[in-house]
């Protein structure tokens, strides 16, 4: 194969500004890989935030061997503009090669018609109100923010597109106490989500006080190795191919909605699989996998309680928290009677595939009992935690009304006093009243749930005396 890489500056229609500075080109660098008869085009933007030059990008895949795989790209270049580049002209020489699609090679479905966001320029809040106005018949703008005066560019924004859905990146530009600040006026303008408020590295902030507004990590994240550190500090990540290096990690495991496979169940799943572990091997390693019984390894947590709910209906095993906390118990028992503990009849649990867990097991024994237990409680609990979302959205709604009225009695005269008064106490009674709506149908569904335990076991104990 043959590998060139050529650079090109492309002008922009107007200036685009960021927190960090402003541009009016886009510097780019295109590679392309031939094999003699298909040629495979990829680009990228190097990024001065995180070291890159048109140089040192160049360089890195001039140094590439010739015969350089999308698998031996991997260990060849660390995750960036250089390794993006190469892996999307390699997916695109693949593509032309098989004469198909990229999303064919892979196995997606065909893509459909996606919103977008249209981002505005970091800009003076009249020229912002401006921009915005021109495209007001977007559903979803992305205004660039990130310095201590943001607060009248997202009143000028939301005079410019009223009915606009509007998402915030502050590009690492914000200080803590700039966000603390602007944070109630960001839902007051029905700001949908925020993006990098903080610096990377500098965001535990972000862990120790309430986010009424979904935060994305996008500087803070870059691949398997920068996730660790969101934990208790975001909600979403901004996956970008310059960060990952090309090709998404299989840290990526979405789950479908249906059979449908149309729909993904939830944004984005990350996992680290087992049978990952394999492939960072050499070729010619030997790998192998120990297989225990179930009870050594207890079992999978995994499910909600309703998703349990529905594998206890189709005969399957729930692997929900309440049945993980069974066969922990379970495995104790087993420890300590292979010890040599004598178990009594009351502590043999069951291990939810049809074996029982002690010093001996009981003939006529309902080994369904279990699972039937923990079905029902799981159920319970889903219908609980659909009860308590109900009441936390109340909650939310009461409170959002409250923040509107704090913010227009902040930028009101004393005139307008009373009828934020007014709808302030509205909005506590409101909120005041749903916080012990939720506390009491909470104690009924405990209460629910303990009886509910309660009658299974009187079923067990009953079931044990007549087999025994």
């Amino acid at each position: 194969m043959r590998i060139t890489v050529t650079a090109d500056s492309f002008k922009l229609a107007q200036v685009f500004t960021i927190s960090r500075g402003s541009r009016t080109q886009a510097d780019v660098l295109t590679v392309r890989i031939t094999d003699g008869t298909f040629e495979g085009w990829g680009e990228c933007v190097p990024y001065a935030r995180y070291g890159e030059t048109l140089e040192s990008v160049a360089a890195e895949i001039n140094r590439l061997p010739l015969d350089v795989t999308r698998e031996s790209l991997q260990a060849l270049l660390p995750a960036g503009a250089a390794r993006n580049a190469v892996d999307c002209a390699l997916w695109d020489l693949a593509a032309k090669q098989a004469g198909k699609r990229v999303w064919e090679l892979i196995g997606l479905p065909a893509p459909k018609p996606e919103i977008t966001a249209y981002t505005l320029s970091l800009d003076t809040p009249d020229a912002m109100q401006t921009q915005a106005a021109k495209n007001a018949s977007r559903p979803l703008l992305k205004i660039k923010l990130g310095t201590p005066d943001d607060m009248a560019r997202l009143e000028a924004v939301r005079r410019g597109a009223p009915k606009s859905r509007i998402i915030v990146d502050a590009n690492e530009g914000w200080t803590a106490d700039v966000y603390a600040e602007l944070a109630p006026h960001l839902i007051r303008l029905g700001v949908q989500m925020v993006e990098q408020p903080l610096p990377a590295g500098a965001d535990d902030m972000l862990a120790e006080i309430a986010r009424p507004l979904p935060v994305c990590a996008d500087e803070a994240c870059h691949d398997r190795a920068s996730l660790h550190a969101l934990k208790g500090k975001y909600d979403m990540v901004n996956l970008k191919l310059e960060k990952t290096g090309g090709q998404i990690e299989e840290f990526v495991n979405p789950k479908y909605k249906d059979d449908t496979k149309t729909t993904f169940k939830s944004p984005t799943r990350l996992e680290c699989m087992m049978q990952d572990y394999p492939k960072s091997l050499d070729a010619d390693a030997v790998v192998g996998f120990t297989v225990f019984d179930n009870w050594v390894g207890y079992s999978p947590v995994k499910n909600s309680p309703a998703d349990g709910v529905a594998k206890f209906k189709s005969g399957n095993a729930t692997h929900t928290a309440t049945s993980g906390e069974m066969e922990v118990y379970g495995c104790n028992a087993k420890l300590l009677s292979l010890a040599g503990a004598k178990i009594a009849r009351d502590a043999t649990l069951n291990l939810g595939d049809g074996s029982s867990l002690g010093a001996f097991s009981l003939d006529g024994f309902d080994a369904g009992i279990a699972r039937e237990v923990t079905a029902r409680v799981d159920a319970k609990i889903a219908t609980l935690t659909a009860t308590v979302a109900e009441l936390a959205a109340t909650v939310a709604s009461a409170t959002k009304e409250e923040a509107e009225a704090r913010g227009q009695a902040a930028t009101s005269s004393r005139a307008f006093k009373p009828p934020y008064d007014e709808v302030h106490k509205r909005a506590l009674r409101l909120r005041l009243g749903a916080e012990e709506r939720a506390e009491r149908q909470i104690a009924r569904a405990l209460g629910r749930a303990d009886h509910l335990v309660e009658h299974a076991e009187r079923r067990r104990k009953d079931l044990e005396k007549r087999a025994a």
